[in-house]
């Protein structure tokens, strides 16, 4: 047993000459774009509250104002007690799933926990041995486990690259019954976009499936708020649609929407889903309520255009530069040492944004992740572009 502890704290130790030990920070408090960490208060920029609806006082007012005037209801629970097949899925999560089906003009859709959840147990539901899955290098952790777990054969093109991806297809697509292209939309940690339609001409062209993780662009962008697929106008050629509720639509949990047999295998396969308690019912009514209105939301995703905008301009006017065209703005510092004293001198400044550390991204490419929101004020966003330009590494 001593053997096992030494071990750790042997790993531990080499994360940290490494700079690459992490802790969780004791979060206080939030309140609009600040966070409390320690008794001290930050300008927060590692919140994926893109639209500000998480933290919005006068919608958590009208959503508990009806909380307390409808106490009795099941709706109003705070545990579902049970896994879905069970005795989880009451009649809100029927509701709600209809609502985001009608929004996307898809059969069905299914809400899962989490994103996790959903991305991990997807794709060993749905594809097994003698099928194919190719993914953009750079999907999602979540994404990559859940691959990992199927029997599926498996290859990664390069990022963004159609042309590699035509390679691999070319050479590996006939050997394999069915297959899937796997992409996010708006990617979590370079902000940038993939080519949707061209992907999706792949599929049709090879006869494959098309997966799109819209978790950072769901209620960001698109005139409805319903992310990347709604803007290029490709909805109808996209078999699945993923995004979450946990970041620009302030809640929890995720959904993928979909056919109506795939549903069905879902619900019959898929172990994250069955294995799990459900959500309780009182979340899955604040996503019904949010939807609503977050399909109305075009001036908050004009404001959170425009602070992106603005953000990366003032960034390259500091003399730095930054990938990606969307609300996520990486700052690439190059080696690990050096984004954690980034970090550091933001963190002395009243600017929480954390470094992002290999394994998250790859080697020589640590960040710092910048989540920009409609919420911020030009004073705010200009206050890291004065922290920058007097940083010396």
């Amino acid at each position: 047993m001593a053997d096992f502890y030494r071990k750790l704290n042997k790993k531990l130790s080499g994360l940290e000459s490494d700079f690459r030990k992490r802790s969780l920070k004791n979060i206080a408090d939030i309140k609009g774009n600040y966070i409390e960490i320690d008794g001290e208060k930050y300008l927060n920029f590692s919140s994926n509250d893109y639209l500000g609806i998480a933290n919005d006082i006068d919608i958590k007012k009208e959503f508990l104002d009806w909380l307390g005037k409808n106490a009795h209801s099941f709706t109003t629970n705070f545990s579902s007690s049970s896994s879905r097949l069970l005795s989880g899925n009451t009649t809100v999560y029927e509701k709600t799933e209809q609502t985001i089906a009608d929004f996307y003009r898809k059969e069905v859709s299914l809400i899962f926990s989490s994103g996790y959840h959903m991305n991990t147990g997807f794709f060993p539901a749905m594809y097994e041995k003698g099928d194919i899955i190719l993914a953009d290098k750079l999907v999602h952790a979540s994404i990559i486990d859940g691959i990992k777990l199927s029997r599926a054969d498996h290859f990664r093109f390069r990022h963004l690259d159609l042309d590699h991806l035509r390679n691999i297809l070319l050479k590996k697509r006939g050997a394999y019954k069915n297959g899937v292209i796997v992409t996010e939309s708006i990617f979590s940690m370079d902000g940038d976009i993939a080519n949707i339609s061209g992907l999706a001409e792949l599929a049709e062209e090879f006869d494959m499936q098309l997966f799109v993780d819209e978790a950072h662009a769901v209620g960001c962008i698109g005139n409805r708020g319903l992310g990347l697929c709604e803007v290029t106008d490709t909805i109808d050629r996209v078999d699945f649609i993923a995004g979450t509720f946990g970041k620009g639509l302030g809640g929890a949990g995720a959904f993928i929407v979909c056919r109506e047999e795939v549903k069905s295998m879902l619900v019959n396969k898929c172990r994250s889903l069955i294995f799990t308690t459900a959500l309780p019912p009182v979340n899955i009514k604040w996503i019904d309520f949010i939807l609503s209105k977050s399909v109305k939301m075009t001036k908050k995703r004009e404001l959170l255009a425009q602070n992106s905008a603005f953000f990366r301009k003032k960034i390259s006017e500091s003399g730095y530069e930054t990938i990606g065209e969307k609300h996520i703005v990486p700052l690439i510092c190059g080696e690990d040492a050096t984004v954690l004293t980034f970090s550091e001198r933001m963190l002395k400044s009243g600017i929480f944004v954390p470094s992002i550390r290999p394994p998250t991204v790859a080697e020589g490419s640590s960040r710092l992740r910048f989540s920009v929101t409609s919420t911020f004020t030009v004073d705010e966003l200009e206050s890291v572009t004065k922290v920058l330009k007097g940083i010396e590494v």
